[in-house]
């Protein structure tokens, strides 16, 4: 994601995929599927989408999705990546 617009597109796919999800609350595998996230990359650009998605969850869905909550299901957020360290290219003093 080098954009302003990559990041629009993004958030725009996660929306449609709320939607979309919607209509599968009924169908536990479904649902799962359509609301599970893979972000490829471990630098700072994944560590920051991944944060961004489970703060959206955590807040966003509550409020504007409450139906996801009469289900027990918890969508997943997968951070993969090459390197055995997250933000390896950081310094650790950035790292915290």
């Amino acid at each position: 994601m080098k954009t302003i617009n990559d990041a629009l597109e993004m958030r725009n796919y996660i929306l449609k995929q709320l939607e979309k999800a919607t209509n599968f609350i009924s169908d536990l595998e479904k649902l799962k599927k359509t609301l599970n996230m893979v972000v490829a990359g471990g630098g700072p650009t994944g560590v920051e989408i991944s944060g961004m998605s489970a703060e959206m969850q955590m807040i966003v869905f509550r409020k504007d999705y409450p139906e996801f909550y009469q289900v027990p299901l918890k969508s997943l957020i997968y951070l993969v990546d090459g390197s055995s360290k997250l933000l390896s290219p950081m310094s650790q003093k950035v790292k915290g």
